[in-house]
C-alpha cells in the first residue's frame, strides 16, 4: 500500500491525537485477552468489559464478566444535563454554577461553606434549576445520593468520597485541582496526576493555574493588593517583587471546564488550564494602583518570596477543544476592582 497524501496523513494524525482512552480497546469477542478489557456498543453507548482470567484447574467459582456501563453515551452535548458541583459555593465553583445554569442545565451544589460563601451564589437565589445542599463532600451517604441523581460531577472540594461514589454509579467526574502549585514547592507529585489511574473511574483532571477574578478571597495576592489599593494603603509585596505570575480570568477557566465537561474525547486526560504570559508581582502592583486610581505606594516586606509557580502548558487542551484565554490582565484587574468596590 502506498503512502497517504500529505493532507490526509496530517488529518489522520490529528484524529488519532483526539481519540479517547477507550478508543483503542478491541471490540468484545475480537481479540480481547483474558485479564484485559474490551469495548462493546449497546444502543450506541460504549460498555467497557473486563475479562477475568480462567481459574486454575480444580479451582471453584464461576467466571463472571464485569461491566462498566457509562452513565450516558460519550457523545458531544446535545441535551440538558444535571451536574453536581462539589465546592460550588466557592470562587471557581460559583462562576461555573452560573455558567451551566445560563446555558439551561440543572445544577446541584454541595458545599459546607467552610471556604465558600453564600454571597457567591446570592445572584442565583431562587433559580428553578439550582439546588443548594449544605453538607460535606466527605459525607458518604449524602454524596452517594447526590451522585446517583446526576449525570456528571464536577469535583472542586477535595477528598476521595466523591470519587468512590462516581465510580460506583458510573458517573463521569471532572476534577479541578490546584495542588500542583503546593506540590511543586514541596517537591511532591501532585495528587491530581494520580486520579486518572484510579481503577474503573471515568475521570477528567483539570489542573487550574493562577486563577483570578471577582469573588476570590482576600488571602490571595490579587484581591489582597486590590483591597490595599482601594483603602489607600501601601501595597505590600513579598520578596523583591520579581516573582512572575501567569494570571487567568476565572471566566476563561469556566469556559475551559465546560468544554471538558462536554468533550467525550477528554475522558482519561489531564489538562492544564491557564495562561502562559507572565507578569512580575511588581508590575502587577503598579497596574492595580493605576487602574484603581489609588494614591497608594508600593513597599516590600523583605521576607521570603512566595513559592515558585509552574507555567501552564495548555497545548493539549487547545488541541482538543480550541480553548485559549481571551481576557487580558487589564480585564482581570478591572473586573476584580469593580466587584471589590461594591462588596
Amino acid at each position: 500500500m502506498g503512502l497517504l497524501p500529505a493532507g490526509l496523513s496530517c488529518a489522520c494524525e490529528g484524529l488519532a491525537a483526539r481519540l479517547p482512552w477507550w478508543a483503542g480497546l478491541p471490540r468484545y469477542g475480537e481479540g480481547a485477552r483474558p485479564g484485559g478489557v474490551s469495548i462493546e456498543y449497546v444502543r450506541g453507548s460504549p460498555i467497557i468489559r473486563k475479562r477475568r482470567r480462567k481459574p486454575a484447574r480444580g479451582c471453584a467459582g464461576p467466571r463472571r464478566r464485569r461491566l462498566y456501563r457509562l452513565s450516558r453515551p460519550l457523545t458531544a452535548r446535545s441535551t440538558v444535563a444535571h451536574h453536581l458541583i462539589t465546592g460550588g459555593g466557592g470562587f471557581v465553583g460559583s462562576h461555573l454554577t452560573g455558567a451551566l445554569l445560563a446555558r439551561g442545565d440543572t445544577v446541584t451544589v454541595l458545599d459546607d461553606l467552610s471556604t465558600g460563601s453564600p454571597a457567591n451564589l446570592r445572584h442565583l437565589r431562587g433559580h428553578p434549576s439550582l439546588r443548594f445542599v449544605q453538607g460535606s463532600a466527605l459525607d458518604a451517604p449524602l454524596v452517594g445520593d447526590l451522585v446517583g441523581g446526576c449525570d456528571a460531577v464536577v469535583h472542586l472540594a477535595g477528598g476521595e468520597t466523591v470519587l468512590d461514589a462516581a465510580r460506583r454509579h458510573g458517573r463521569k467526574v471532572l476534577v479541578g485541582t490546584d495542588d500542583h502549585a503546593a506540590a511543586f514547592s514541596a517537591g511532591e507529585t501532585p495528587r491530581g496526576e494520580t486520579y486518572r489511574t484510579e481503577k474503573d473511574l471515568l475521570v477528567v483532571v483539570a489542573r487550574l493555574f493562577d486563577v483570578a477574578g471577582p469573588r476570590q478571597r482576600d488571602e490571595h495576592l490579587v484581591p489582597r493588593l486590590i483591597r490595599q489599593a482601594l483603602a489607600g494603603a501601601d501595597l505590600v509585596l513579598p520578596g523583591d517583587g520579581s516573582q512572575t505570575r501567569c494570571l487567568t480570568h476565572v471566566r476563561d477557566v469556566v469556559e475551559a471546564l465546560t468544554l471538558l465537561l462536554d468533550e467525550p474525547f477528554a475522558l482519561g486526560g489531564i489538562f492544564d488550564v491557564g495562561a502562559d504570559d507572565g507578569v512580575s508581582v511588581l508590575e502587577l502592583a503598579k497596574a492595580i494602583v493605576e487602574l484603581a486610581g489609588s494614591p497608594s505606594g508600593i513597599t516590600f516586606h523583605g521576607g521570603a518570596p512566595e513559592p515558585g509557580f509552574r507555567v501552564a502548558d495548555a497545548s493539549r487542551l487547545r488541541a482538543l477543544t480550541g480553548w485559549r484565554p481571551r481576557r487580558d490582565l487589564d480585564e482581570i484587574l478591572l473586573d476584580t476592582i469593580s466587584e471589590a468596590r461594591v462588596r
